[in-house]
């Protein structure tokens, strides 16, 4: 069947496609106002009709290694396939890639020109072509292979580089919260990623608060309120949090995922290495959080987290049984075990959180947590030290692997061998990273009574369970009230026991 009109006659109908891989200053790409503006020249210059609808435009790769979405492009297909086209039109590309570089797609694209007598002009060519004529047609189709095969080229290259560029712990992608990068001013390259000044604190702030028993919802509002916002000029969200709290990238560290795309988590990290900008916080605190975390998905599916401060942590003087909070008119704690003991809630509290903050507002009382912090904190050095020395040696090996001075085969057998011996140091770290919770969330100072009133219940209820254990304080034991009289006094109901439950009441120790 012969078209209605001669191909590209005066007066035919032009539409035009316009398409660009990325948003792109560097000029070595057409944008899609370039491609405009040549197409509108074109069809002036062979007195084609344009469409008064505008352009399809796209923006993102059309190989079959792209990701985005090419809405504009599928409304074209559609179109072509409805019959929107007429017999004779034309429609204009800047290059035969420009189209689409899956061979499928393009073929496709091919037929439906061919159906609906649709002419095709490829501006950098200069020419029109006919997909109805075979000569025509193996032509574009050439033009498609040849894309789609430098297509995988590069996206081959890409992706060793990104491999190699993640080995080596360089940067990737936009940087998180809390980091600027800086790039030669001369030729545009990138020179390093850095802690910002101004955001960086935050996403410190916020590891510290969590480590120390703070909400990821609490800790979001609070930065709210003090007038954080993300780069978007939006609020900062508990989802927002969880995004810090989770990226290795805060603690310095790289994950190298080979094949797997925008994984940025622990999660599935088939290697850490160390990367090539300065920490936000500390590994032992990442560590640290990313325990917490764990703990609290391990626990958010019990019916609720105890929200009375001495719940199941004061016992009874009786069988010693952990004593529960009963609601109602009560209002008191009972023993869970065979109800020995009952004690109002108000006056409990205000007698254990007395205990608790003179103890902590004396400095001097701090030697025995302190002692054991330390003795933590030198197992910490001596396994970071372990660690160093395992992953120079590690990198020794790599080096001489690609100098070329040792064999591959060689590296292969001992590699995996200080990869193991890493990831059982990272392991026993992980372990000793989490801090006491009285470190960066309660210190000693007259003012703790203050700050304990802005401190989470969670955090609360960790220092009592943590002072009244026998090696601190002592187990807090509540005593029967007997019938003396209507109502006997706290302070005469409860007993410190370091060792063995007392037999009276009163404060022992």
């Amino acid at each position: 069947m012969s078209p209605l009109v001669e191909p590209g006659a005066a007066g035919s109908l032009a539409r035009r496609y316009l398409r660009v891989s990325k948003k792109a200053a560097n000029g070595q790409e057409a944008s899609p106002a370039r491609q405009d503006k040549a197409h509108l020249r074109r069809a002036k210059i062979r007195q084609w009709r344009t469409d008064h609808r505008g352009p399809y435009r796209d923006v993102g790769g059309a190989s079959r290694h792209s990701r985005g979405s090419r809405g504009d492009f599928a409304r074209l297909m559609q179109d072509l396939e409805s019959g929107d086209f007429e017999r004779g039109e034309i429609l204009q590309l800047w290059e035969a890639s420009r189209g689409s570089r899956r061979e499928s797609e393009w073929l496709r694209l091919i037929e439906l020109c061919e159906e609906h007598q649709v002419y095709i002009w490829v501006e950098v060519m200069g020419r029109l072509f006919n997909c109805a004529d075979w000569r025509d047609r193996r032509a574009l189709l050439d033009e498609a292979l040849d894309a789609s095969a430098e297509a995988s080229k590069t996206s081959e290259r890409t992706r060793d580089q990104l491999a190699v560029n993640a080995a080596e712990g360089l940067p990737h992608g936009i940087p998180g919260f809390g980091f600027i990068r800086k790039y030669d001013p001369k030729t545009g390259e990138l020179i390093g990623q850095f802690p910002d000044p101004e955001a960086a604190p935050w996403v410190e702030e916020a590891f510290r608060r969590v480590a120390a028993g703070h909400s990821q919802r609490a800790i979001a509002e609070d930065f709210y309120q003090r007038g954080l916002r993300t780069r978007k000029g939006t609020k900062v969200t508990q989802q927002h949090m969880r995004s810090w709290l989770v990226n290795p990238a805060y603690a310095g560290l790289r994950v190298h995922s080979p094949g797997v795309r925008g994984n940025r988590s622990l999660k599935n990290a088939k290697a850490l290495v160390t990367a090539q900008w300065e920490a936000i916080v500390q590994p032992d605190l990442f560590y640290a959080v990313q325990e917490r975390l764990q703990a609290n998905a391990c626990t958010n599916t019990r019916p609720g987290a105890a929200v009375h401060l001495l719940s199941l942590i004061a016992r009874c003087g009786v069988c010693g049984s952990p004593v529960a909070y009963i609601g109602g008119s009560r209002d008191a704690y009972r023993c869970n075990g065979n109800t020995h003991v009952s004690i109002r809630k108000g006056p409990l509290e205000e007698l254990a959180t007395d205990i608790a903050l003179r103890f902590l507002a004396d400095p001097r009382q701090y030697g025995a947590l302190d002692q054991a912090d330390d003795e933590r904190d030198a197992e910490i050095e001596r396994i970071r030290t372990q660690l160093a020395g395992v992953r120079a040696e590690l990198a020794e090996l790599k080096a001489k692997v690609r100098a070329g001075t040792l064999s591959v085969g060689f590296a292969s057998d001992v590699a995996p061998g200080l990869e193991q011996r890493i990831a059982k140091l990272e392991r026993e770290r992980e372990q000793l990273a989490r801090p006491s919770v009285l470190r960066g969330l309660i210190e000693p100072g007259p003012d703790v009574a203050e700050r304990w009133q802005h401190t989470p219940i969670a955090a609360r209820r960790a220092i009592m369970r943590l002072l009244f254990a026998k090696n601190v304080l002592g187990e807090l034991h509540v005593m029967p009230a007997g019938r003396r009289q209507p109502f006997v006094p706290a302070e005469e109901r409860v007993a410190l026991v370091r060792d063995e439950p007392t037999e009276h009441g009163g404060l022992a120790g």
